[in-house]
């Protein structure tokens, strides 16, 4: 007996995406997901907007894409997550930026 399954067809890569997002019932407007991205980042100032997270030391330096370097306050483990009802286990890196973005938290 032969089965014959078909390949779906190769679309490429979606990139990024913004999605709406809850941290502990707190909605955090659109999240940039970004899929090429190697983890999870959160401002120092939308952490603040978050109660019950718990913070961890943290020791690294990230390079954000416009060339500056962002030293992490800290890191929040295992923060649950929910988008479009399904929920998450994340680990994510506070940042102390000090500049003001639009986006409270981005997903990798």
């Amino acid at each position: 007996m032969v089965l014959d399954f078909k390949v779906p067809k190769e679309e490429g890569d979606p990139g990024c995406f913004n999605a709406s997002v809850f941290v502990r019932k707190v909605f955090m407007s659109e999240a940039f997901c970004d899929l090429g991205a190697n983890g999870n980042l959160m401002l120092l100032s939308t952490f603040d907007r978050i109660r019950g997270l718990t913070l961890c030391p943290c020791f690294m330096d990230i390079g954000l894409v416009d060339g500056e370097k962002s030293t992490p306050s800290k890191m929040v483990r295992d923060m649950m997550i929910a988008i479009e009802g399904f929920k998450f286990k994340i680990n994510v890196i506070v940042s102390k930026n000090k500049k003001k973005h639009n986006c409270p938290l981005i997903l990798g």
